[in-house]
């Protein structure tokens, strides 16, 4: 199990059908599942896709991203030790300041608008129609056999149940308390250092 401390820490979980659901591509969540199916098979995956996966198991599946970084560990084909664990930890709102939330769908309506991209590495959604490609979960059951898509037999369903997640807000407001609170205590150090010293000097 991924172990350790960091002042900006928060209370971590770990269910494995969801991580087992983010790592093979069947969160049923189409931008997520084609970046990790491309990443599985190829070993290579965008800076885009990589901050995506990593917002959506750190935050929205509220798991140890340690845990993400170690399988990027595993795939990628231009792992960087230093890139690959900043980049975590970054996503997983470790190095303070702004929480930077991914909206899947959002993302994938912005840079992949008519789907190409998830239809390359998820088939089953190749007949699904634009407007439902990166929410295939809004068409209704006639509309899913119309379209070759049955939700939950040929394309999954969205799986993952968050253990309680803080709100996003909340988790923003926590970090920058917590990182004032550093500073505050570095602050302190500090003057403490000087003024030993001037003791010292005297």
């Amino acid at each position: 199990a991924a172990r350790g401390s960091h002042p900006n820490s928060r209370r971590w979980s770990f269910h494995p059908p969801n991580f087992v659901a983010w790592r093979d591509g069947t969160t049923g969540y189409p931008l997520v599942d084609a970046n990790m199916r491309e990443l599985a098979a190829t070993g290579f995956m965008s800076n885009r896709g990589r901050q995506n996966v990593a917002s959506f198991l750190a935050i929205d599946l509220s798991t140890d991203w340690r845990y993400g970084a170690d399988h990027f560990e595993s795939e990628l084909i231009d792992y960087d030790v230093h890139s690959n664990w900043g980049n975590w930890s970054k996503a997983a709102g470790m190095t303070g300041g702004r929480l930077n939330r991914f909206n899947i769908v959002k993302q994938g309506k912005d840079y992949d608008l008519h789907g190409e991209y998830v239809r390359t590495w998820c088939p089953e959604l190749q007949d699904v129609p634009n407007r439902y490609v990166h929410e295939p979960w809004k068409m209704t059951k006639d509309k899913q056999s119309q379209y070759n898509c049955r939700i939950g037999l040929d394309y999954p369903v969205r799986s993952y149940h968050p253990p309680h997640p803080l709100p996003i807000n909340a988790v923003e407001v926590r970090v920058r308390v917590e990182t004032t609170t550093l500073i505050t205590v570095a602050r302190k150090t500090v003057e403490e250092g000087a003024e030993e010293q001037r003791r010292d000097a005297a």
